[in-house]
């Protein structure tokens, strides 16, 4: 899916992505990956071992302070948002 919505070497923004295997998936599929999520540190290792770049954010209570990105994907987050 994310293949057919953005082109490759595009900035695709990756929010609540721990374990990050799937953002490095993403990256070694071309795309410039950026990483949001509330608590990163257990698998900085993964993400740095891919290149992917992370911020330490909570999505409900932080701003993201990102500024530019093509594209965005919620692969392990929706289910962990409070339902308010």
């Amino acid at each position: 899916m994310v293949e057919k919505y953005c082109e490759p070497g595009a900035t695709l923004l990756d929010l609540g992505a721990q374990p990050f295997i799937i953002s490095c998936a993403l990256k070694r599929m071309g795309y410039n990956v950026m990483v949001i999520d509330v608590e990163p540190e257990p698998y900085l290792s993964i993400a740095g071992s891919c290149g992917v770049d992370v911020v330490k954010c909570d999505l409900e209570r932080d701003e993201s302070k990102v500024a530019d990105a093509d594209c965005a994907v919620f692969t392990e987050v929706l289910e962990h948002l409070h339902y308010y």
